[in-house]
């Protein structure tokens, strides 16, 4: 039997991404921030909410909601663009 890395010499990839991610809801995550695509944004990328089981509960399709998550993410990416000037 192998010994485990000590917690310094684990990295990321050495854990699941099913298991990297915090348990959070939607409600939650909408909650966190003011702004509604960035939390459908996080709630997907942060939390690991599929888009599927966002659509159901806000009663979107799912199609809106990944448009409102590109959205969101292009809106970062211009964000980041502007600061590096």
């Amino acid at each position: 039997m192998q010994a485990l890395p000590s917690t310094e010499r684990r990295s990321v990839a050495d854990v699941p991404k099913a298991q990297r991610k915090s348990l959070s809801t939607l409600q939650q995550c909408l909650r966190r921030t003011a702004a509604r695509l960035k939390a459908l944004r996080m709630a997907y990328r942060e939390c690991g909410i599929s888009m599927t089981a966002m659509a159901r509960e806000l009663r979107l399709s799912v199609s809106r909601i990944s448009r409102l998550i590109a959205v969101a993410e292009m809106a970062g990416r211009q964000l980041g663009a502007r600061g590096k000037t």
